[in-house]
């Protein structure tokens, strides 16, 4: 909730507003890449975005 009020509901990869049900969260680094859960590495992505990303 903290990343989607920061972010004011917008999606950072296509830039749309969306409502909090519409959207995921995704991890900046990947846990693959060796990211850790924190704030700072965390975003919300909408589906379709976050789907999509699948870890690059």
């Amino acid at each position: 909730m903290v990343n989607y009020e920061r972010q004011k509901g917008v999606c950072p990869a296509c830039e749309k507003n969306y409502a909090i049900g519409e959207m995921e969260a995704d991890h900046i680094i990947p846990w693959s890449k060796g990211g850790k859960t924190t704030i700072e590495n965390c975003q919300m992505l909408c589906r379709l975005d976050n789907r999509t990303k699948s870890g690059k």
